[in-house]
C-alpha cells in the first residue's frame, strides 16, 4: 500500500494515499501520489518573466505584468471554456488573437496568454494588454509542444 503525504508550510505529514498541499500565501489544493512527491513533481512557484526566459518566449505586449505569479496552466481555444474552467493565475495557451481574448483573460485574472504558431494579436488586443498589464507572449511552437514544456517547467 502506497503512503501519501500532506504538505503544510514547510513540513510533510503522512496520511493515506494522496497529498494535500496548502500554502499560506493562497490556498492551493493539489492532489498528487507519493510517486509525484518522491519525484518532486509538485508545482513550483514561478513568475511570467521566468517563464519567458526559460522557454524563449517573445513578449508582444503587457510587459509591465511580467512579475505576475503563475499558478497553473489552461489550454483552450473556446472562450466560454476558459471562462468556465481557467483559474486565477493560470497561463492560457491559445491560438485566438482577437480582443475578446483579453476580456476573458482579464475577467479570470490570468497570469499571461501564450499565442502559438507565431500568431500575432490585432492592435486592439495589444492595446488592451498594455492597458491592463497582462502579458501576451508568442511562440513558434504548436500547442502540444509548448504545453509539454510548460508542464515540465512547472513540475520540475
Amino acid at each position: 500500500m502506497d503512503l501519501g503525504w500532506t504538505w503544510a508550510g514547510d513540513q510533510y505529514f503522512k496520511y493515506g494515499l494522496e497529498a494535500l498541499i496548502i500554502t499560506t500565501k493562497r490556498i492551493i489544493v493539489y492532489i498528487c501520489s507519493l510517486k509525484q512527491v518522491e519525484q518532486n513533481l509538485i508545482p513550483i512557484e514561478m513568475k511570467v518573466n521566468e517563464l519567458v526566459d526559460k522557454l524563449g518566449l517573445k513578449v508582444l505586449s503587457g510587459a509591465n505584468g511580467l512579475e505576475r505569479e503563475i499558478d497553473g496552466c489552461y489550454i483552450s481555444d473556446l472562450l466560454s471554456d476558459v471562462m468556465g474552467n481557467a483559474m486565477e493565475g493560470n497561463i492560457w495557451i491559445t491560438l485566438q488573437t482577437h480582443k475578446n481574448v483579453m476580456a476573458v483573460a482579464s475577467l479570470k485574472e490570468l497570469a499571461c496568454i501564450i499565442l502559438v504558431k507565431n500568431l500575432v494579436p490585432n492592435d486592439e488586443t495589444i492595446e488592451q494588454s498594455n492597458d491592463e498589464d497582462l502579458p501576451i507572449l508568442q511562440t513558434s511552437m504548436p500547442t502540444y509542444e509548448i504545453a509539454g514544456l510548460v508542464y515540465n517547467l512547472l513540475h520540475q
